[in-house]
């Protein structure tokens, strides 16, 4: 027990490889101490030693069938060699030992979207939230869910909650404005993508998602070609105009301030790249905006034209 105690002093000094030498040592007394297994597995984990962690892991499971910890952890393992069924597989054992185990279902929940399995996911964060009503990864986790499944207007509240709960997350603003934009709720989502770029000035989705809105938005007291310039050009800067959803509210921006020879230019670029990319409905979709530029002249009035499915 001594030596335990003193394996868990230093694990929690952060001193892992001094802990790893005391919980051997406390095996070697007793290597049928569950406990001790499943903390060198940890301490194993944190060193960069997997293969060695689900050894002491697996042998826990032989100890106690209905270790939920060992589960969980077995399960982390596999998670981040990548072998995610081979992780659920874990985290679900782990629930047939304790339904209740919030580890459980969120490390399941959190493999599940990975795999894509968006429905089986929200069901998984929800019994999280049962019991962490306050949880800002849950909520946030089932905005996104929620959206992948094209279910869009239900995952505004969830990405809302989240952002109460965690008002200076610039990616909370983003996801919140995206929802909002697809719903048509512009100058809301408006503000958020504003308040992203506030908190992460140099991050090029926020940019982008702003200066589109700026560029196409119906109402000229809210639409700012300059605005949207600055935003824009920025957002191209940084990603040293290689990506062309970046590059497509760029050119939108050019048209809107009647500079239709670079919005012309700007969205050939972009198509350029969308085509090389095999981005097909993104391809689309410039090519279509570029045919608009292309005929609007200089003299013309430029039309922002319907709104974008998503920023």
């Amino acid at each position: 027990i001594m030596l335990y105690n003193l394996a868990e002093t230093l694990g929690f000094s952060g001193e892992y490889r001094k802990a790893i030498d005391y919980f051997g040592r406390a095996l070697e007394l007793d290597p049928e101490f569950e406990s001790a297994h499943i903390n060198l597995g940890m301490m194993l984990m944190l060193t960069g030693r997997p293969d060695e962690a689900l050894a002491h892991f697996r042998e826990a499971v032989r100890l106690n069938p209905d270790s939920v910890e060992a589960y969980v952890n077995l399960g982390n393992v596999h998670k981040n060699q990548g072998n995610l069924e081979a992780a659920v597989n874990q985290y679900h054992a782990a629930l047939r030992a304790e339904p209740d185990s919030t580890p459980a279902h969120f490390n399941l929940a959190t493999t599940l979207m990975s795999l894509h399995r968006f429905d089986e996911a929200i069901d998984h964060y929800r019994r999280v939230l049962e019991a962490n009503p306050d949880l800002f990864d849950a909520h946030r986790n089932i905005g996104l869910a929620l959206a992948a499944l094209g279910r869009i207007d239900e995952a505004i509240s969830p990405h809302r909650r989240a952002l109460e709960l965690r008002p200076g997350v610039a990616e909370a603003h983003y996801e919140l404005a995206r929802v909002l934009a697809v719903t048509g709720t512009t100058n809301e989502a408006l503000t958020h993508f504003l308040e992203a770029g506030r908190l992460k000035p140099a991050w090029p989705p926020a940019l982008h998602g702003a200066a589109r809105i700026l560029a196409t938005h119906p109402d000229p007291s809210t639409r700012d070609p300059s605005r949207a310039l600055e935003l824009a050009g920025r957002a191209a800067k940084l990603t040293r105009r290689q990506d062309p959803l970046i590059l497509d509210p760029l050119a939108a921006a050019y048209a809107a301030a009647g500079r239709f020879k670079q919005a012309s230019e700007t969205a050939e670029a972009a198509l350029a790249l969308a085509t090389t990319a095999g981005a097909e409905a993104l391809a689309d979709t410039i090519r279509k905006r570029l045919e608009r530029y292309r005929r609007t002249t200089a003299d013309s009035q430029f039309s922002p034209g319907p709104r974008p499915h998503q920023p």
